[in-house]
Parts: structure tokens; C-alpha cells; sequence
């Protein structure tokens, strides 16, 4: 499988380099390293919502794609800046690598929901699909999200929580969301938030079937 390294700034450049834009495609794949920033505002600032859900998403097709309906995609060393939008969607996909599907070593900082695992309550055929590990993970100032999980198993171990009730743009409502047929194992996190003593924030259940946490931390406070 060919790999060509490019250096690019803008999203344009980017889609020009996929295959499906050329007039020869590679049947068994292409790998596209990218190295530098890709700003998909191009230096304009967003005017409004209407205007960021425009402009402020690069989304690649399925098939011969990081994302998307695809199969055996690795996915690494990339910063995510998407407030408005997704930063990352994998719907129908299978044999993830970000960081089988692991995240690590990761930073997710000011953000309203954060990660969702499993899309809807109704999506029954995600169940036995979605396990996934987050672990050695910063989460600051994150409002909810952080993360909810629908159907099938996550472990989540050693992340580093950290936010206030009282932000005037990302007040903290509660990190772990226990959704439809949900089975969480968490450990060992630390959870750093202004304004709440105990750890009745911490887990939100939304009828989850378990959630079990062992030496986690709430400053001031244990939990488990």
C-alpha cells in the first residue's frame, strides 16, 4: 500500500489528495500522512452557529476513509478542535485503532458533550460491538459526556476530571453516563471539580445495567 507524505494547511488541499478525487483510485487502499495543521476555517472566524456547522466540519466518505462504513482504519497523532460538530464519527464501522478501540494518553478540554459511544437507545444491533478502553486521559472542563456510553462493555481507568458547576461556558453536570444497556468498569480516576464534595455527580444513569468504579477519587471525597 502506497504511502506519500504531504504537508497541508487547508481542507481543500486535503480532498484533493483522496482518491475518489482522482481519475485513478487504489483498489486496495492508499495511506495519506499528513503532517501540520489542517484549518477548516481557513483563519475566518465563524460568524454564527449556521455559519461553524458550514464550514467547520471536514468529513470523509466511507470505503477508502478513516471513518465511515470502513474496516481496519488506524487513527492516531490527530487534534480535534470541533465545538459545534462531531470531532470523530465511526458509525458501521469495524477494527478501529484509535490510539480494537483504545484511547490514550488523549486530552479533551471545553466541550458541552463530550464522547458518546453507542448512538441511540434504539440502535439494538450495537450491542457486542462497542467495547472500548479511555484511559491516562485529561477531561477538562467538560459539561456532560465524558463519557456516555449505549449498549456493550468500556472500561475507563486512570483519567484526570477536572472542571466547575459554577464555568460560565462549560459548567460541569456529570462525567460517566450510564446509557441504555450499558456495562462501565471505571478505576482510579481523580475527579477535580469545583463545586461538587461527594460523588453523586460523578455517574448519570440513563438505564444503564451496570457500572461498577473501584479507587476513584473525588477531591475531598472517595468513591467505590
Amino acid at each position: 500500500m502506497p504511502i506519500r507524505d504531504y504537508i497541508q494547511s487547508t481542507a481543500n488541499i486535503l480532498f484533493a489528495l483522496l482518491p475518489w478525487q482522482q481519475d485513478v483510485c487504489c483498489e486496495n487502499g492508499r495511506i495519506i500522512k499528513v503532517t501540520g495543521l489542517i484549518d477548516v476555517s481557513e483563519g475566518k472566524s465563524y460568524t454564527k452557529t449556521s455559519d461553524m456547522k458550514q464550514r467547520a466540519r471536514l468529513g470523509i466518505p466511507g470505503k477508502t476513509t478513516i471513518v465511515g462504513t470502513s474496516s481496519s482504519a488506524e487513527i492516531r497523532e490527530v487534534f480535534f478542535y470541533a465545538k459545534e460538530n462531531d470531532g470523530l464519527t465511526a458509525e458501521g464501522a469495524s477494527n478501529v485503532w484509535i490510539n480494537h478501540v483504545t484511547i490514550s494518553y488523549s486530552i479533551f478540554r471545553n466541550h458541552e458533550k463530550n464522547n458518546l459511544i453507542g448512538s441511540n437507545d434504539t440502535k439494538t444491533t450495537d450491542d457486542g460491538k462497542l467495547k472500548v478502553t479511555i484511559h491516562h486521559s485529561l477531561f477538562e472542563n467538560i459539561s456532560s459526556r465524558g463519557t456516555r456510553v449505549r449498549f456493550d462493555q468500556v472500561h475507563l481507568y486512570n483519567n484526570y476530571h477536572t472542571g466547575s458547576t459554577r464555568h460560565k461556558v462549560y459548567p460541569f453536570m456529570y462525567a460517566q453516563g450510564v446509557g441504555k444497556s450499558s456495562r462501565i468498569f471505571a478505576e482510579r480516576h481523580v475527579f477535580d471539580i469545583s463545586g461538587i464534595s461527594g460523588c453523586s455527580k460523578v455517574a448519570a444513569d440513563y438505564d444503564g445495567s451496570v457500572y461498577r468504579d473501584s479507587g476513584s477519587l473525588v477531591i475531598g471525597s472517595a468513591e467505590g
